[in-house]
Formats: C-alpha cells, sequence, structure tokens
C-alpha cells in the first residue's frame, strides 16, 4: 500500500502566520498562496469576519480543491465558540 492511498499532506495556516490572525490584509495575502500552493492537500483555517476579506477567502477555498478544516477556535475580541453547548443560544453563534 502506498502512503498516499491513506494520508494526506496538510498544513495550519495560523501556526504558519500567526500574526495575519488581526489583519485581514494580511490573512488574505498569506492564506491565499496557501490555497494555491501544491505541496498541500488540506488546509487547516478559519476565515476573518470582515464581510470582503471573507468573501474573497471563502471563494479560493471552494476553488482551491483543498480540502479545508475550518478551525474554530477562539478571536481576539470574540466570545469563544462551543459547538458542543447544550444552551440552543450559545451553540447556534458557533455555528453562525
Amino acid at each position: 500500500m502506498h502512503w498516499r492511498e491513506c494520508l494526506r499532506i496538510g498544513i495550519n495556516h495560523h501556526l504558519l502566520h500567526a500574526g495575519g490572525c488581526d489583519d485581514p490584509g494580511l490573512h488574505a495575502a498569506t492564506l491565499l498562496p496557501l490555497l494555491a500552493d501544491p505541496r498541500f492537500e488540506v488546509v487547516d483555517l478559519w476565515i476573518p469576519a470582515e464581510a470582503a476579506c471573507a468573501a474573497r477567502e471563502v471563494a479560493a477555498c471552494r476553488d482551491s480543491g483543498k480540502q479545508i478544516v475550518y478551525n474554530i477556535g477562539g478571536r481576539k475580541g470574540r466570545p469563544s465558540p462551543q459547538p458542543a453547548a447544550l444552551d440552543g443560544a450559545v451553540w447556534q453563534r458557533s455555528l453562525d
């Protein structure tokens, strides 16, 4: 069996470019080339809330052909997502 039959090579955008978390322009400038990089099949990432940046990055993710793992960790200045919350409002905020 070849290793590619059971493994995929991936990378976490925010571990590679930790400084891009606060600046939507820098975030896009580092994420878009990563999505185009043929060395990676899987990209772990999150999308900033700014609408213009989000639209561009979501489109790039869809067009990349890569498996996207969406990281729902905490964001500076925002409540942390809790996708397993029993409180319906907290769960919905996490889903949104």
